[in-house]
């Protein structure tokens, strides 16, 4: 079962920022149109892809979450960095929520040092 969230950008240059820096990463398996899929490699899972996400417009994309991935978790929020965005789940206005819940996270990972 996977779950949808909106991601919503303040201005319209950070969804494709966005898009084009998960594209340089090793879970990157490929993409179609404007969607761009990923896979936690270190998991042998039989899914086509654990992570899916689309460009709607200049400022939104939709994030598909099929795995519990704290790696792939940490890969989008550092491609998201310091960017202005809200994460809605089902794309719901007023169901705001922290991007690791998306990814079925109870917290967000420390980092290890």
């Amino acid at each position: 079962m996977s779950y949808e969230f909106k991601l919503v950008f303040e201005d319209s240059l950070s969804a494709r920022h966005v898009l084009d820096s998960v594209k340089t990463s090793t879970a990157y398996i490929g993409e179609n149109g404007e969607c761009i899929y990923l896979k936690e490699l270190s998991v042998k899972s039989e899914a086509a892809y654990d992570v899916r996400l689309t460009l709607e417009d200049s400022n939104s994309l939709w994030l598909e979450v099929g795995f519990r991935s704290p790696n792939l978790y940490e890969l989008l929020k550092a491609a998201i960095d310091t960017k202005q965005y809200r994460c809605l789940e089902g794309g719901e206005q007023d169901d705001e929520v922290p991007l690791h819940k998306a990814f079925r996270l109870k917290h967000p990972p420390t980092v290890q040092s």
